[in-house]
């Protein structure tokens, strides 16, 4: 299940797209983004838990048998170095013991925790980000991951929102949020632009036809 938790923050940015008459392809969310793209960002591993930074604070999102599980925002309030490291680790435990409680993972086994953040903020990070006897921590390279998927924007700090934003377009999720009513105009386009494929096709074949005809009466 997923939901958005603040859906009014939307109707600005919605009202906006509907004066403008322009075309809705969907509401996507963070979580979803992962969903769909979990196997470029961790591969080898079915279940683990991967934290990434964004303006909006530091999410937690579970990962088992190579699906979502569950997500979880905290705030950030200086988004520094130190701030990052404590809050990683503080609800890296919270979010442990939650999924102790729902029996999602079993207790005596170790999460694998994966951090994404930018390599030159590794070594501080390291120094801070202590491994538990249930709790594995691995820093991943942002830099590395961008070039990977092919982001040609630079990443010049631990931020994903370039990177979140770039998956969005190329491995765009299935499952979105917009009503159905609100992706009319989207709709539209797309069977305006089926219509015209359709008649080039049927055009580019008479064509075809009409050249194969004229080359037989030669």
């Amino acid at each position: 299940f997923a939901a958005l938790t603040r859906p009014e923050s939307l109707t600005p940015w919605l009202e906006l797209i509907q004066k403008s008459a322009r075309p809705l392809v969907g509401i996507y969310s963070v979580p979803l983004v992962l969903a769909e793209n979990a196997q470029q960002l961790v591969s080898g591993h079915q279940q683990f838990l991967l934290v990434t930074m964004a303006a909006n604070g530091l999410r937690h999102t579970f990962f088992s048998g190579g699906k979502i599980q569950f997500s979880r925002l905290s705030q950030l309030t200086s988004h520094n170095q130190e701030e990052f490291a404590l809050t990683c680790v503080r609800e890296a435990t919270r979010t442990h013991q939650y999924l102790l409680g729902q029996r999602m993972i079993a207790r005596n086994t170790t999460m694998q925790t994966f951090v994404l953040a930018h390599p030159d903020n590794h070594i501080a990070l390291r120094a801070a980000i202590a491994d538990t006897d249930r709790i594995s921590f691995e820093l991943l390279d942002l830099v590395s991951l961008a070039k990977k998927v092919k982001l040609k924007t630079p990443t010049p700090d631990s931020h994903c929102d370039a990177l979140f934003a770039h998956q969005l377009v190329t491995h765009t999720p299935k499952a979105q949020f917009a009503p159905a009513i609100d992706r009319k105009q989207y709709r539209l386009t797309q069977i305006r632009f089926g219509l015209r494929a359709a008649a080039f096709a049927i055009l580019f074949g008479c064509l075809l036809f009409a050249a194969r005809i004229g080359m037989q009466w030669k």
